[in-house]
C-alpha cells in the first residue's frame, strides 16, 4: 500500500476512535451542556446591559444626552440643536433631553465595575474554595441562583447607584463560575477530548450575547424592567438543575493516568509546567488582548451601528446569528484543536489554531466599520467564525500547561488577567472616540486587540516548541523536568 493509502487509513481509524470516544462519554457530554447553558445565563446577565442601555438611561437619566425633539426620531434636528431649549428659561415643550446609553457611566458599568470586582474576587475565592476541596458543582450551582437573584435586584433600580450595586453583585458571584466550570469538565474529559467540551462550554458565550437582542426585543416591547426579569428566570431554574442533576466527578477520574495513546505521543505533548511560566504568561497576555477586542467588540456595536445609522434593528441580525455561529465554529475549532492532539500536532498545534482564529478576524473588522448594515454583519461573521472557533482551546492549553492539581488556581488567575486587563478596554473608547471618531476609535480598539493578540500567540508557539524540546531530553534520559 502506497505511504498515502498508510495515512488515509491512519486518518479514518483515528477519526472513529475519536467518535467512538465521544459516544462512550454521554453523561460527561450532558454536564458540558448544563454549563454551557449556565455560561449563557451568565454572559446574559452581562449583555443585558448592550440590550437595555438606552431605555435605562433615559428613565434613570445617566450617561451622555443630547437636545431632541419630542416628535422627531433623530437626533440634533434643527429646532431643537440648541441645547438652551432643553434646560432653564428657554426650554421649549417640543424639545427634551434624549439619553443616548453611552459615555462614562455606560462604559463604567460596562467596564471596570464589572470586570474589577469579577477579576479580584476570583482570585482568592477560587483559590480558596480550591484548597478546601469544596463540592464543585455546589460552587457552581449556588453562583448561578446568586447572580440570577442580582439580575432580578437590577430590574428593580430608580437610581444609578442601585445599578451600580447589581452590577457588583453579580461580577462577585460570577467570578468563581467559570474556573470551578473549566475545571469540572477537564476532570470529566480526557485530554483527546478535553478542546471539544470546553468548546461547547464557551459557545455559551456566544449564544448569550445573542439572547440580549432577544431580550432587546422585550425591552422595547414591555419594557426594560421585564427585560431584567426574563433575564433572572433562565439562570435560577438552571441552578437547581444543576444541583440535582450534576455530580462531582471521581477523585480517581481527574488523577486518571495517561492513555497508552498519549504516552506514546509523549515527545508531541507539553508536559504540565510550574503555574507561573513564561508560556503561561505570554498565553494570558495574549488571551486577554484578544478578550479586549471582543469586549470592544460586544459592548459598542449596537451603539456604533446606531450612532451612523440610526434607529437600524441591529437585534434582527444579532439576536440569532452569533448564536448560531457561535455554537459551530466553536464545535468546529474544539474538534480541530483535538484532532492535533490525536495527530503529530499536539500542543503546538492547538497554539496553531489559536494564531489562525486571531489573524483572520482582523480583516473582517476592519471591513465591517468600512461598510453599511446590513452587508456589515457578513463581515462580522466570517470573522466571528475563526474568533469563535477558539474560545473553548485557549482554556484548554491553559489547563494542559498547568501542574495536577492546580488546574482551577491556573484558571482563576487566567480569568482575572483576561478581564482585568482586556475587559477594562472598553474604558478608552469614550476618550478615542472624541479624539478622532467613533469609527478610527472602533479599528484601534477592536482589530487592533486581536492584532496584538496574534503577535503574542506567534510568541507562545515559539516558547511552546522551546518547552517541548526540554521536556523531551529529560524524558528521554528517564527524568521529567517540570
Amino acid at each position: 500500500m502506497s505511504g498515502t493509502g498508510m495515512d488515509d487509513s491512519l486518518w479514518k481509524t483515528e477519526h472513529h476512535s475519536y467518535w467512538r470516544l465521544l459516544m462512550n462519554n454521554k453523561y460527561p457530554l450532558y454536564v458540558s451542556v448544563v454549563t454551557m447553558s449556565l455560561l449563557t445565563c451568565s454572559a446574559l446577565n452581562r449583555f443585558v446591559l448592550v440590550a437595555t442601555n438606552v431605555p435605562m438611561a433615559n428613565d434613570i437619566h445617566f450617561g451622555d444626552r443630547v437636545c431632541r425633539g419630542l416628535t422627531n426620531s433623530y437626533i440634533g434636528n434643527i429646532t431643537c440643536s440648541d441645547t438652551s431649549r432643553c434646560e432653564g428659561r428657554s426650554k421649549s415643550s417640543e424639545c427634551d433631553w434624549h439619553y443616548t446609553g453611552t459615555g462614562y457611566e455606560y462604559q463604567i458599568l460596562a467596564g471596570p465595575l464589572f470586570n474589577v470586582i469579577f477579576s479580584f474576587a476570583g482570585v482568592p475565592i477560587g483559590i480558596i474554595l480550591e484548597r478546601n476541596q469544596n463540592n464543585r458543582k455546589n460552587v457552581i450551582a449556588l453562583c448561578a441562583v446568586l447572580w440570577s437573584s442580582m439580575a432580578l435586584f437590577g430590574g428593580l433600580a430608580t437610581q444609578y447607584w442601585h445599578l451600580v450595586v447589581s452590577r457588583l453583585a453579580t461580577a462577585v458571584f460570577e467570578a468563581p463560575f467559570t474556573a470551578f466550570a473549566v475545571s469540572l469538565l477537564s476532570s470529566y474529559f480526557i485530554q483527546e477530548l478535553r478542546a471539544f467540551a470546553l468548546s461547547i462550554f464557551t459557545s455559551g458565550l456566544h449564544i448569550g450575547f445573542s439572547m440580549a437582542f432577544i431580550v432587546k426585543i422585550i425591552a422595547n416591547s414591555y419594557g426594560w424592567r421585564r427585560a431584567y426579569l426574563a433575564t433572572a428566570l433562565p439562570g435560577l431554574a438552571l441552578g437547581f438543575i444543576t444541583y440535582t442533576t450534576v455530580r462531582e466527578p471521581p477523585k480517581e477520574l481527574a488523577k486518571k493516568e495517561p492513555s497508552k495513546r498519549q504516552r506514546d505521543k509523549i515527545k508531541e505533548q507539553l508536559l504540565p509546567a510550574p503555574l507561573l511560566n513564561p508560556l503561561y504568561i505570554t498565553l494570558v497576555l495574549a488571551a486577554a488582548a484578544r478578550c479586549g477586542g471582543g469586549r470592544v467588540y460586544s459592548y459598542n456595536i449596537n451603539n456604533y451601528i446606531q450612532h451612523y445609522y440610526p434607529g437600524y434593528p441591529t437585534e434582527h441580525f444579532l439576536s440569532w446569528i452569533p448564536a448560531c455561529m457561535g455554537i459551530f465554529s466553536s464545535a468546529v475549532g474544539g474538534i480541530w484543536a483535538d484532532k492535533m492532539v490525536v495527530s503529530s500536532q499536539g500542543y503546538l498545534g492547538r497554539i496553531g489554531v489559536l494564531l489562525i482564529g486571531v489573524t483572520i478576524p482582523i480583516p473582517a473588522a476592519i471591513l465591517a466599520l468600512c461598510i453599511p448594515p446590513p452587508w456589515c454583519f457578513i463581515s462580522i461573521q466570517v470573522g466571528a467564525f475563526f474568533h469563535d472557533l477558539i474560545g473553548g482551546i485557549i482554556s484548554t492549553i491553559i489547563v494542559e500547561q498547568a501542574p495536577v492539581g492546580r488546574q482551577t488556581s491556573a484558571i482563576t488567575l487566567f480569568v482575572f488577567a483576561i478581564n482585568m486587563f482586556g475587559g477594562n478596554v472598553t474604558l478608552l473608547v469614550p476618550a478615542l472616540r472624541h479624539v478622532f471618531n467613533w469609527q478610527i476609535a472602533m479599528i484601534i480598539l477592536w482589530p487592533g486587540s486581536f492584532a496584538i493578540s496574534a503577535v503574542l500567540f506567534k510568541w507562545s508557539l515559539r516558547l511552546a516548541a522551546k518547552r517541548i524540546a526540554k521536556t523531551t531530553t529529560s524524558f528521554n534520559g528517564s527524568c521529567i523536568s517540570l
